[in-house]
Order: C-alpha cells, then structure tokens, then sequence
C-alpha cells in the first residue's frame, strides 16, 4: 500500500507544480530566466517533501484507518507543507547567496513565503483534497482484494 500512496503523492505533486507554472506564468513572475537553479533546487525540495510526507501520510492511513475528513485533511497537510518546503529550498539559494545583506532573510525567505502561500494555497487545498480522495479511493480498493 505505501508504494501505492507514494506513487500517487508523485502524481499530485506533479500535478500542482504544474498548476503553479501556470499561475506563476499567468501572473508574469516566469519571464526571468536567470534563476533556472533556484527553481531546480525548489523543484528537488517539492518531490523530496512530497515523497517524505506522502510515506508519513501512507503510514498513517495504513496504522489508524484515516477516513473521511482526517483523510481529507491529511491529504491538504500534504499538499500545502509540501509548497512550503518547496519554497523554503528555493528561496534559500537566493538567501545563502545574500546573507551578508541585512535584509536577506526579509526579501529571500519571508516575502516569497508569504507570496507563494498566499497565491498557492488554494490550488494546494485543492490538490490536497483531489489527492486524499484518490488515496481513499486507491486504499478501499486494496483492502478488497483478498
């Protein structure tokens, strides 16, 4: 069942990074093209979040028999820490390339935090709730195969 949840965690990982592609894209912050290795970095954090949380979260479903809205709100945890380490990598490449300015820490960590939660966080809950319903869905379907 875990390489089940995994696998799925992968698929809905991918699926909001696209989903934040398109909504940095639309908003105009993608036309610079000198970061490509912060994004990289941020990219390698958003799986590594999501393979780590989506394990936890498997064994989780797997040990207490997460149903209903646990499961659902397990799912947008997910979701929603898995943006935030992915913009905690990224953003601390520009930050640990600053850090002998004063206000690093304010214009590489805090204000991307606040914006990628801030704009993100809905397409997170949305991707975390379409995720722990797949999940539950997936994990039903195991249980009733003898």
């Amino acid at each position: 069942m875990r390489n089940l949840v995994i696998r799925e965690t992968l698929v809905f990982a991918s699926i909001g990074l696209s989903l934040e592609l398109i909504l940095v894209l639309l908003l105009g912050f993608g036309s610079r093209t000198d970061s490509l290795f912060p994004v990289g970095v941020s990219i390698v954090g958003l799986y590594l979040a999501a393979i780590i949380l989506g394990n936890v979260f498997g064994n989780m479903i797997d040990r207490s028999q997460l149903r209903g809205s646990r499961a659902l709100l397990g799912g947008i945890m997910v979701a929603w820490l898995s943006l935030v380490i992915q913009v905690l990598f990224g953003s601390s490449v520009g930050y640990f390339n600053n850090i002998h300015r004063s206000e690093a820490f304010l214009d590489y960590i805090v204000k991307p935090l606040f914006w990628v939660v801030f704009l993100g966080s809905i397409p997170a809950i949305a991707v975390g709730a379409l995720y722990a319903v797949r999940i539950e869905t997936v994990h039903s379907k195991a249980e009733k195969v003898p």
